[in-house]
């Protein structure tokens, strides 16, 4: 059969069990190597591809991307909840730097907008999955390798220190998407919606905080070592749009 012909069935939705659209295997007049290479895009790397009555249903995914999206959604939740943990830490009394907790709680937003975002990709290709997202100690943040739990680490911690942590989850996070992506290479969408604009944001907020980072340590630098004066300048700038 005609490549461009199996194209356009297959966007019809027709092209997915050989014989449906009006003819049965008998009285089709494909021969038999027409017949495999029809079956072969038909399944090329992609499983579940029964055409059924009723909609939604499992069509045409590859179980294993499937899979790999619906473990991803773990970790962006996870750091959905480490940013909402350090919004809510710099801005209690004792830190008051409500520019860099305005952009945590923003980045929180974002990475749960991202779980959501998979959740519905995966009730739009009909996949069915059931998951407990559960929280530990080991999902809040650390300092040197030590948990931040108590007051006076609150207290003592720097912006820095939080940015630094930031980079290290997002670095993290951004190749457990690449794994995502190398999973799904056999199914095209999958890959595309996680590429664009998942793994684009990804990049562009690496930038950012590493550029924060730098104009962080340059403010420090301008004001003769002196960080706590350097912490109230740049949470002024984030405030302000200036940074981040």
């Amino acid at each position: 059969m005609n490549l461009w012909i199996i194209s356009g069935l297959l966007l019809l939705g027709v092209a997915c069990v050989p014989g449906v659209g009006g003819q049965s295997p008998a009285s089709n007049s494909v021969d038999e190597a027409g017949t495999a290479s029809e079956e072969e895009v038909c399944h090329l790397g992609v499983v579940n591809c029964t055409r059924l009555q009723n909609y939604p249903s499992p069509v045409c995914f590859n179980e294993g991307c499937m899979n790999a999206i619906t473990n991803h959604i773990t970790f962006e939740f996870h750091a959905a909840f480490k940013y909402l943990y350090m919004g809510a830490v710099f801005g209690q009394y004792i830190k008051e730097r409500p520019g860099v907790a305005k952009f945590f709680l923003e980045a929180a937003t974002e990475e749960r907008g991202h779980g959501i975002q998979m959740m519905d990709y995966l009730n739009m290709r009909g996949f069915e999955y059931n998951e407990n997202f559960r929280f530990s100690k080991d999902d809040l943040w650390k300092i040197n390798g030590n948990h931040v739990t108590d007051t006076s680490d609150l207290v003592s911690l720097k912006i820095r220190e939080a940015l630094q942590e930031a980079v290290n989850m997002e670095i993290d996070v951004t190749e457990k998407i690449l794994q995502v992506v190398a999973k799904c290479a056999d199914d095209y969408h999958a890959a595309d919606v996680f590429t664009n604009p998942i793994l684009e944001e990804q990049y562009t907020g690496l930038r950012k905080l590493q550029g924060a980072i730098r104009t962080y340590d340059a403010l420090i630098k301008g004001n003769s070592g002196n960080e706590e004066l350097a912490e109230f300048i740049f949470d002024k700038k984030v405030l302000k749009g200036e940074i981040l």
